[in-house]
């Protein structure tokens, strides 16, 4: 048996058993990352075209601005808000589970664009709340 073994030979001339370099590793993985991004960033583009979308981001955005402010009364700016993002997230999640109960389609990016306005919301009731706590002390 001693002898009759050869090497694997590979007609595009590659060289199988030569480890290729970390960095090249590192930048294959972030250019698939961008890769990835550009394609979401663009996904939720196309989304955000959609009435549908629309009213789910509004939404969203209303439950965390009215959860935000009225909770920042009692835990302050910061929870509040956060309440308030979770409040919207939490609706986004029940509204998608009333419709795969069968009284609509369930769609993934509803959600996204339900807890993408929770966030502004939130955002926005901070200093709305700062405001309305300069206005009371007047």
């Amino acid at each position: 048996m001693s002898g009759k073994t050869q090497p694997p030979v590979f007609v595009a001339g590659e060289r199988v058993f030569q480890k290729t370099p970390f960095l090249a590793h590192l930048r294959a993985f972030f250019i698939s990352v961008g890769e990835v991004i550009a394609k979401a960033c663009k996904s939720l583009a196309e989304a955000a075209k959609m009435p549908d979308k629309r009213k789910h981001y509004k939404v969203g955005m209303a439950i965390g601005l009215i959860v935000g402010v009225i909770s920042a009364f009692y835990v302050g700016l910061a929870w509040g808000a956060l309440i308030g993002f979770i409040a919207g997230c939490i609706a986004g999640a029940i509204k998608e589970w009333w419709d795969s109960k069968g009284h609509g389609p369930v769609e993934l990016m509803d959600f996204v664009f339900t807890a993408m306005g929770a966030a502004s919301g939130a955002c926005v009731s901070v200093p709305v709340m700062m405001l309305l706590r300069l206005f009371i002390q007047l």
